[in-house]
This record gives structure tokens, C-alpha cells and sequence, in this order.
């Protein structure tokens, strides 16, 4: 979650400054508030965390087993406390069990489950922090958990698709580089000594694959070292821009540019955030609020930016539907439909129906990019091993002739 410093005073006229984390400015107003405080300024910082950050949000498939267990404990009306010690030792999560342990010593010490989930903030998506507090402050935790088990069942499917997706060009780009890497070290060897025997240099494309050759047969360290700067310095610098802020908001813009890839991308940050919306708004989570978590849960800076806009518009009193309309990054059909929920006072029913078109929607281009894509990337690389083979025999035919 994003840093933020403020200043308040206390009702003796104390000043308060510090760092808080919060998915928003308007959350750490009112976070700081619940303690009695005056807020004078919120801002944000940019701080870095290193690049290997060890405090990641537990896996979707954890959550969702949590999410089954404390479901069953609730309706069976089990106590929670020796469910939770019981769940914790079949656990083959360390890091989950660890986490449960906790939450039922804070238990056994007076804390409120929210109280002691909110100690685990790096473990848990401010999402189902959130909904967690609405269904213990509202009397309904097990409607609210019952939710929580569709939305991570949810998150995990869409996850799963995209990896889905990404699976066959990633082998398929693999085994292609590797037969290329025999090729230029077994094969085009061989082929050049016969050439120099016969006093051919054969053409300019087998020319730039002798050399290629040559490179990487005689100066397989340097090759090396070389591919592994490039692409540890890609990742490094890919993580840097993410951990500022103005540099995973062009990061992500970038990625939403990409033919067909940033249709993909759109969808699944679309389809986040709608159910996430939705689900809050159905825990009686605050609408601003609700915004506010939906965008962080969506996966994409620049939709949480456009959000954080139509977030202060909605708390000015501006209309749902016309707040996001003009995001720009919701359609036409998703605007009428929305307005048409405000309308009717079922804006979360009409959330969810969107997000599972948002579903439907990013199914069609996972089927399109498994059609496609494939094929696209095997044709691209058959063009560079079929000039490599040209370039081999075309001179053969040659001499022969």
C-alpha cells in the first residue's frame, strides 16, 4: 500500500506527525480521526522498499482456503479461537500458520478479529481487510465471508487464465531459442569449414549467422554475461519504476497501449475492480471507500488514478455513473448500466452482472490470444531458423551446380 505523512493535533492541542500506511489520502483522514485526531495535511511519499520486499500478500490460494475454513467455523457457530489453533496445525503453510497463530493469540488478549487481521496488513489486500471490518461492525461475518470465498474463488481463476495465456508462447519461445543455440554452436560450424574448403564465403546471410556463430563459440563468457546484465538490468529497472508511483502509472499506460496484449490487460484490471466494487458496496462498505479499495485492488495504476478522480467527484455529490463515465477507461454499455443500478438502488447486483461480463469478455481474448499468438510467434521464428537453413543450403546448390 502507498506511504503517507501527516500532520493532525489531539483535543489538548498536541501535534501528531507520522507515516501510516492507507490506499488513499481519504482513508488516512479517516483512519486518523477514528483516534480522536485533527487532521491538518496528508501526503504522499515515495519510499523504496528494495527490491526483494519480503512482505507479499498472502497467495490467492491460501486466502481462499482461510476464507473456506472461517465460512465453515462461522456457520457452525464453532468458537473461533480453538477452530483457529486447530486450523493453524494442519496448515502446511508455515507463513499462514504463523499468521493464524497470531491472530488467535491477539484474540485470546481482547482484540476484535478485525484488530488482529489489521495486524497482518502486508499478509492481507486492503479489500478483504475491509470487508472483514464491515461484516463483524454489521452483524453479518458469515454473509461477508461467504462473499469473500466467491471473490478470492474469483481472483484465483482470473490469475490462472492469464498464466494460462502466457504458458504456450513462453515454452514455445524457449525451445525455439535453444534449437537455434545448437544450430549456431553444432551445426553452421561444421558448415563453414566446408565452405572455406572450397573457397566460398557463401552469401551475406550466411555471412551474419558465421559470425553469430563465431561469438558465441568463442566468447561464450562474455555472451553470458552479457544476456545475464540485460536481463537482470530489465528487471531491475522494471521493479524500480514500480515502486514509484509516477513510473508504474506510465509502466501500466504502456501495457494498456499494446495491440490485443492491452485488451487483456484492460479486462482483467475491469474485471477486478467491478467484482471488488461490487462486493464492498454488498458489505455496506462506504461508497468512497469502496472506490477507493476497488481501484487499489485492481491491479492497475492507472485505473486507481482514474478512480481516485471519480472518488472525489462521488464525495462531492456527483453521480456514480457520470464519475466513472469520465474516467475514460469505462465504456458506453457499462456507464447506462450503472446508472440504470443507481436508479434502481441495486448498484451492487448491477456491479457484479458487469464483472461477470468483464469475465466473459476476457475469456474471448484468452481464446483469441491461444489461437493467435502461438502460431504468430512460430512463423516469426520459423523466418529466422528457415534463413539460417537458406543460407546454409542455397550455397550448396550453388556450388553443385
Amino acid at each position: 500500500m502507498p506511504l503517507f505523512e501527516y500532520c493532525a493535533v489531539d483535543d489538548t492541542g498536541k501535534a501528531h506527525e507520522g507515516r501510516i500506511e492507507e490506499v488513499s489520502a481519504r482513508q488516512v483522514t479517516q483512519v486518523l480521526q477514528e483516534r480522536g485526531l485533527q487532521v491538518s495535511t496528508v501526503k504522499r511519499v515515495d519510499v523504496d522498499r528494495g527490491l526483494f520486499s519480503l512482505h507479499r500478500p498472502l497467495r490467492w490460494q491460501d486466502v481462499d482456503l482461510l476464507n473456506e475454513q472461517l465460512l465453515s467455523i462461522t456457520q457452525g457457530g464453532l468458537p473461533l479461537v480453538p477452530s483457529l489453533e486447530s486450523l493453524a496445525k494442519d496448515l502446511h503453510n508455515p507463513r499462514l500458520q504463523r499468521v493464524l497463530l497470531d491472530i488467535k493469540a491477539s484474540l485470546e488478549d481482547g482484540s476484535t478479529l478485525e484488530e488482529a487481521f489489521q495486524r497482518h496488513s502486508d499478509s492481507f489486500s486492503p479489500v478483504y481487510l475491509s470487508m472483514l471490518r464491515a461484516g463483524e461492525r454489521s452483524g453479518n461475518l458469515s454473509g461477508v465471508l461467504e462473499l469473500m470465498t466467491t471473490y478470492s474463488k474469483r481472483m484465483m481463476e482470473v490469475r490462472n487464465r492469464l498464466q494460462e495465456v502466457f504458458a504456450y508462447p513462453t515454452v514455445v519461445l524457449i525451445a525455439s531459442f535453444m534449437i537455434m543455440a545448437f544450430l549456431l554452436v553444432k551445426i553452421i560450424p561444421a558448415y563453414t569449414s566446408f565452405f572455406h574448403s572450397m573457397n566460398s564465403n557463401g552469401n551475406w546471410v550466411l555471412q551474419i549467422w558465421i559470425g553469430a556463430s563465431e561469438v558465441i563459440r568463442f566468447h561464450p563468457i562474455e555472451v553470458t554475461a552479457i544476456l545475464v546484465v540485460l536481463i537482470a538490468g530489465s528487471y531491475i529497472a522494471l521493479r524500480m519504476m514500480r515502486r514509484t508511483y509516477s513510473g508504474a502509472l506510465a509502466l501500466d499506460r504502456m501495457l494498456l497501449r499494446i495491440p490485443v496484449l492491452g485488451g487483456l490487460f484492460r479486462n482483467a484490471a475491469l474485471a477486478r475492480f467491478t467484482r471488488s466494487f461490487g462486493l464492498l458496496l454488498a458489505s455496506r462498505v462506504p461508497v468512497a471507500e469502496s472506490l477507493d479499495l476497488a481501484g487499489a485492488a485492481s491491479g492497475s495504476p492507472a485505473l486507481r488514478a482514474a478512480v481516485g478522480r471519480a472518488s472525489m467527484a462521488v464525495s462531492q455529490g456527483r453521480g456514480l455513473a457520470d464519475s466513472l463515465g469520465d474516467c475514460g477507461l469505462f465504456n458506453h454499455t457499462f456507464c447506462w448500466m450503472l446508472a440504470s443500478g443507481e436508479s434502481r438502488g441495486d448498484v451492487n447486483d448491477t456491479l457484479l452482472s458487469l464483472a461477470d461480463l468483464y469475465d466473459r469478455e476476457l475469456k474471448r481474448y484468452d481464446r483469441l490470444l491461444i489461437t493467435y499468438l502461438g502460431p504468430l510467434i512460430l512463423v516469426f521464428l520459423g523466418i529466422i531458423i528457415g534463413s539460417m537453413f537458406f543460407a546454409i543450403y542455397a550455397p550448396i546448390m550453388g556450388l553443385a551446380t
